[in-house]
């Protein structure tokens, strides 16, 4: 293969990996990665990235997982779609990793300043490590307690997840939740937006929010739709808008119900919830874009609007 690719023989190496790539197993893909990055090969790096997601905690053990870069480690804690049981692998992986790096000043040196320590912390689902863990575990490590901003992003962690609890966020929800403290600082203002009064979240605004960790399936529409539909939340419920009807769905009952019929027949319209109605505006009728503007009240069950 090293000849093929010094010959510039592009398509002897493609038809070399995609060979490889059926039959590899755990313990080839870092192997593998480090090869084609020795000959500039780089088409195979993405699907071998995804194939150690997939297998991260039995390649995590291999002696190669100790010799990955920084990027490559910061890359995996990043992930949303890593397959882990919880987030303690992804902690143990990473301890062993920079223990490594410690333990070797070759590796260690080149970082200079960077405390590579409090940037693969900041990106790891600290929130999602059990208070156990982080007081048996996590604060035990001497590359945590002896840096101060390893010691902050636990402690911010920590405080930002005590403050989701007193907000009603039940932790039966918040284990279903895949968050890192870097998405915890980033939506604390979109958070402070949203009603938290009530013990649940509607769906559309929890996946938006959050990244889940799996999908469950729920109940299918009353009719299907394409996607002209337009779509909001109000009250903690869904509500989709096509041509003459639209539809309501209600995450406690899992069930869609119809609601009146539009005053006028809308495609590609644009939905917005405010003030217990919802608005539909402009959109196409018969092809034809149109300024009209119609408001749905789910009390009254009825539609007035002012059409072009």
């Amino acid at each position: 293969m090293k000849t093929a690719s010094f010959l510039c023989m592009e398509e002897i190496v493609d038809e070399c990996y995609k060979f490889m790539r059926e039959r590899i197993e755990y313990e080839d893909a870092l192997p593998l990665l480090f090869f084609s990055r020795s000959i500039d090969y780089n088409k195979n790096d993405e699907y071998l990235m995804k194939f150690i997601a997939s297998n991260f905690v039995l390649i995590s053990h291999t002696p190669e997982f100790l010799d990955l870069t920084f990027g490559d480690i910061l890359n995996f804690v990043q992930r949303d779609f890593l397959n882990i049981d919880d987030e303690k692998q992804v902690f143990n992986a990473v301890d062993r990793w920079i223990t490594n790096q410690q333990e070797n000043k070759d590796k260690w040196n080149k970082y200079g300043k960077t405390d590579i320590g409090m940037w693969l912390l900041y990106h790891m689902r600290c929130p999602c490590l059990s208070p156990s863990f982080i007081t048996e575990t996590v604060l035990k490590k001497k590359w945590i307690t002896d840096s101060p901003r390893c010691m902050d992003v636990i402690n911010i962690g920590i405080h930002k997840l005590s403050e989701m609890w007193k907000n009603k966020l039940m932790f039966r929800e918040l284990a279903k939740i895949h968050l890192s403290l870097s998405r915890i600082l980033r939506l604390e203002t979109v958070m402070s937006a949203i009603s938290l009064s009530s013990r649940s979240i509607a769906p559309v605004e929890f996946t938006e929010l959050w990244m889940v960790k799996c999908w469950t399936k729920l109940s299918n529409m009353l009719r299907c739709r394409d996607n002209s539909a337009a779509s909001c939340t109000l009250n903690g419920k869904l509500y989709d808008d096509h041509s003459w009807d639209g539809e309501c769905y209600d995450p406690a009952t899992n069930e869609w119900t119809r609601i009146s019929s539009m005053i006028k027949p809308s495609c590609n319209s644009e939905a917005a919830a405010l003030n217990g109605s919802i608005y539909l505006v402009g959109g196409k009728e018969r092809g034809t874009p149109t300024a009209n503007l119609q408001r749905y009240t789910p009390a009254t069950n009825k539609w007035i609007g002012r059409m072009q």
